[in-house]
């Protein structure tokens, strides 16, 4: 059975860098995508969730988002507020 996108789906949509597919959609957990996916929607909007929000959205245990936070801020997706960041490679 093959598929393909309804293209009605296209008339709101969320930026997300091709880094998160290419090089992490292999090794992050659910949580961890679960995560990513609401940040980058709230991100979107101008806002910035917290992990109670996050893990009231997503269905998961505080805990588990702030490991996922850990886990995209190690991978170079979110970097902590007031950190400088870099947009060479390192």
């Amino acid at each position: 059975m093959e598929y393909k996108i309804n293209p009605r789906v296209y008339s709101s949509m969320v930026p997300l860098p091709v880094d998160l597919i290419d090089n992490n959609l292999k090794l992050a957990s659910a949580s961890q995508l679960k995560t990513i996916l609401y940040f980058f929607r709230k991100a979107a909007l101008g806002a910035v969730p917290s992990v109670e929000e996050i893990a009231a959205a997503i269905g998961y245990q505080a805990e588990d988002v702030a490991d996922a936070l850990i886990f995209w801020e190690e991978r170079g997706l979110l970097v902590k507020d007031g950190e400088p960041v870099s947009f060479l490679e390192p």
